[in-house]
């Protein structure tokens, strides 16, 4: 076996014919001595604003990568809630104010939403907020996004962040990040 930086190179012999299935397991367990298999899971909370509202959350998530030493792997950053989600993009202001518009516009919080007939739905608190819209705008984002780590880091394009969008009143949320790799 030789190692040469992050490439590594394994002599398996061949198996028999009756036997070709278990070179896959030969390589799988060579490899796996090799570099044990790391994961990890953190939260991250935010307080939001009420939205449309953006959260440049990269460096965050970049702080659980690190403490869970995974060189090599991936990050899944989901978020715990049906109101807000979250997305890779570019982390601009300007493109923020043009995302709170298309938003409202395929979704206007003052919309007409079954959702926000209280009457109609069955164990809803009494402080339940009328948030139709907001589910509605969330069909449009993702609760989750997975990033590839590489060299311990995100591996993410120059202008890709990750971004936390609240699409409800503000309030304190909590966002997941799983890591897993080597």
């Amino acid at each position: 076996m030789e190692a040469h930086a992050d490439i590594i190179s394994v002599r398996v012999p061949p198996a028999p014919a009756a036997q070709g299935s278990r070179v896959g397991e030969r390589i799988g367990s060579l490899l796996g001595a090799l570099s044990p298999r790391r994961a990890g899971i953190a939260s991250i909370d935010v307080v939001t604003d009420p939205g449309p509202a953006f959260y440049d959350i990269t460096e965050a998530v970049q702080m659980h990568v690190h403490r869970s030493r995974v060189r090599e792997g991936t990050a899944l950053v989901s978020t715990m809630h049906t109101t807000c989600g979250v997305v890779i993009n570019e982390s601009e202001r300007l493109l923020f104010q043009d995302f709170t518009r298309f938003l409202n516009r395929l979704a206007p919080p003052c919309g007409e939403y079954e959702h926000d007939d209280m009457s109609r739905r069955v164990g809803v608190p009494p402080d339940e907020p009328r948030n139709g819209h907001a589910h509605c705008q969330h069909l449009l984002l993702s609760p989750t996004v997975v990033v590839p780590v590489s060299g311990g880091r995100l591996y993410l394009g120059r202008w890709q962040s990750i971004i936390l969008v609240e699409l409800d009143q503000g309030r304190q949320r909590r966002i997941t990040v799983h890591t897993t790799g080597h």
